[in-house]
């Protein structure tokens, strides 16, 4: 999902190939969203895909961007889930990392882990549900993020959270094996306890 000026309405842009590859930036926005997630050449275009990449930046364009205003798929996330069930591979930076959530929190700056301890503040949008249970939250360390993952934990009683710090990466096999993080910094997993 790559955020575009309204200046620029094509549906999508295609850059040239590297190494034999073919990117495809998709120009879908929560503005655009009742047109281009239905747009015949966006969806044709995701379903030639073999990688999905969903960028950084706020987590709650995502949500907006691709899902419904009931919660429900839009018709290109539909596509770029059937693509995955096939084999493509999904992945994402930053927001994009943590879509991949049933729950994303959005607001990431230092300040929120006070806002949800001391303030009982927290904002949540929903995720785009590549990953059955549990919360991933970015920017960990660096930030100093773990008072909003402690709240969000609590508030969407998800039975583990993961927090990824910068230059740091989770592996989430698609058959149920264990994940594995990889980098140059840490991650941090927290489980509840009765």
């Amino acid at each position: 999902v790559h955020r575009r000026s309204a200046a620029r309405p094509c549906p999508f842009e295609r850059a040239d190939a590297k190494n034999g590859i073919t990117f495809i930036f998709l120009g879908i926005t929560p503005e655009s969203r009742a047109v281009s997630t239905r747009d015949p050449k966006v969806l044709a275009a995701i379903h030639a895909c073999s990688v999905f990449y969903f960028a950084g930046g706020d987590p709650s364009r995502l949500s907006t961007a691709l899902l419904e205003n009931n919660g429900t798929d839009t018709p290109a996330l539909k596509t770029i889930r059937q693509r995955h069930a096939e084999g493509a591979a999904v992945t994402g930076s930053s927001a994009g990392a943590m879509a991949a959530s049933k729950t994303m929190m959005c607001e990431c700056g230092a300040g929120s882990s006070v806002d949800a301890l001391v303030n009982n503040r927290l904002k949540l949008a929903p995720g785009l549900r590549f990953v059955s249970e549990g919360l991933i939250d970015a920017h960990f360390l660096e930030r100093g993020l773990i008072g909003r993952l402690v709240g969000a934990l609590k508030t969407t009683a998800e039975p583990f959270a993961l927090g990824l710090d910068e230059d740091t990466a989770v592996l989430i096999p698609g058959d149920g094996t264990p994940w594995t993080i990889i980098g140059e910094s840490g991650a941090v997993a927290l489980r509840p306890t009765s």
